[in-house]
């Protein structure tokens, strides 16, 4: 998902959208990913799953989802 903000698929307003299977994978991966970035987690890189959302609408670029809750929010 790195490779794809630096392709430019971040711009314009867009975001990546990653879905994990486990709350707990959600959330792991968005932390790794924003250290890797060398950003704050909710900053570039966020998540958001029940009950717990760590994002900033304005600067987040790449967002990892609870998998059930996604498809909760798509129906």
């Amino acid at each position: 998902m790195q490779y794809l903000l630096e392709a430019g698929w971040g711009s314009d307003g867009k975001v990546i959208g990653v879905t994990e299977s486990r709350r707990v994978a959600a959330t792991t991966l968005a932390t790794r990913v924003a250290e890797e970035k060398g950003s704050l987690l909710g900053q570039t890189v966020g998540y958001s799953i029940r009950f717990d959302d760590c994002f900033d609408p304005e600067q987040t670029k790449i967002k990892v989802r609870f998998i059930f809750y996604f498809i909760k929010v798509a129906t």
